[in-house]
């Protein structure tokens, strides 16, 4: 109800679109399993037929394979968001039908069981959807905890478009977001290279800029501004020069959602957010260190890592193939010879199903993005 009077109040400042930010999310953040008021505790219950607490679901939803309590915590999780999102749009249009309200993007919206998509289309009501992608230029700052290179943050962004590419009917643009500002904490060097190399694919969309510092004077950091201005010369040589062009290179095989079938033998903090942020394929750090070029969703050499070997279409293969240890003991699993006998202590120590090589083999400080255009 709080909500719904906020959504009235700003509706009636007659905006063009309402854009509800990534804390918009049941769970991926410092609470792991997400809401566990009793209300959502009675719809699991109610979903599974059985007394369950808190503790013991947890365990349940976290460890192990697919099954049923994990099912029912993604459903009520799912119909939650869905019903905060169906009175909103209430709220919203009791002021103005016309106005346009959207969503950012939460790693749960991708691969948590929730369905963006379907999410998206409930705000917008009768007005165009609207999406805000995830994988901002600050991931890249030094002291942000899920810290990876901007090489990286830029494949999983381009990740995220080729899952898009089946709604035309949406409008979807990337997160430039440059928290914390100013520039001494996420350079605008971050941001420029960041829009410039995502408006070479032609897959991608539009950008939100996050370039107004808002806890300083409006003078004290003019730089994102002014590095914007000074480049729009070469945005519009980007734009011409890679019109109607397709991207060649590598296909990085992503599966969105294989959460519902991730397996994890533990559900200690880290494991939960490996599990629920588990729409990061862990070859974009790979191939962007290396500046291996990709076209996500292309007729490329296929690149499978980690759990999404579980999901590809076998027939896929005969295109030649690049696989991590973890893919390689799934395919075998699948009953295909990968040339290998027998998988020793690896996996162990780095741990099955979501990790890559390990750090030290990475130079973070590198951009490493490459793509060939056709």
């Amino acid at each position: 109800r709080d909500c719904q009077k906020w959504v009235v109040d700003v509706a009636k400042c007659q905006p063009d679109l309402i854009l509800w930010d990534d804390d918009f999310r049941m769970s991926n953040n410092e609470h792991g399993l997400g809401c566990c008021c009793e209300k959502h505790m009675q719809g699991i219950r109610a979903e599974l037929g059985v007394d369950i607490n808190v503790e013991d679901l947890c365990k349940r939803v976290f460890l192990g394979g697919k099954n049923k309590y994990r099912d029912a915590w993604i459903k009520v999780q799912e119909a939650s968001a869905n019903y905060f999102s169906k009175r909103m749009r209430e709220a919203c249009d009791s002021v103005n039908k016309d106005i346009r309200m959207g969503a950012c993007t939460a790693s749960t919206a991708l691969d948590g069981g929730i369905d963006l998509f379907e999410r998206a289309k409930i705000l917008a009501g009768d007005t165009k959807p609207f999406i805000r992608l995830l994988g901002a230029p600050y991931i890249a700052w030094n002291n942000c905890p899920s810290r990876c290179s901007l090489g990286e943050i830029i494949e999983i962004e381009r990740t995220a478009f080729g899952w898009c590419k089946n709604y035309p009917e949406m409008e979807i643009v990337s997160e430039g977001d440059t928290f914390p500002r100013p520039r001494y904490t996420t350079p605008a060097a971050y941001i420029e290279c960041f829009d410039m190399i995502l408006r070479a694919d032609p897959q991608t969309g539009g950008i939100l800029k996050y370039i107004m510092d808002y806890h300083s004077d409006a003078d004290y950091e003019r730089g994102y501004i002014d590095f914007v201005e000074r480049n729009q010369p070469i945005y519009d040589i980007i734009d011409k020069m890679f019109e109607g062009k397709t991207t060649t290179g590598v296909n990085p095989i992503s599966i969105q959602k294989t959460f519902e079938t991730a397996v994890s033998e533990s559900c200690d903090k880290r494991s939960i957010e490996l599990m629920t942020a588990h729409f990061n394929n862990p070859c974009n750090k790979l191939l962007s260190t290396c500046t291996i070029p990709t076209a996500h969703g292309g007729e490329g050499v296929n690149v499978i890592f980690g759990d999404n070997a579980k999901y590809i279409d076998l027939d896929l293969l005969s295109r030649g193939n690049i696989i991590d240890l973890n893919a390689a003991e799934i395919l075998m699993q699948r009953g295909i010879d990968v040339g290998i006998l027998e998988i020793g202590d690896f996996l162990e120590e780095y741990g099955k199903g979501f990790g890559t090589l390990p750090n030290q083999y990475f130079k973070d400080e590198k951009i490493g993005v490459i793509f060939g255009i056709t």
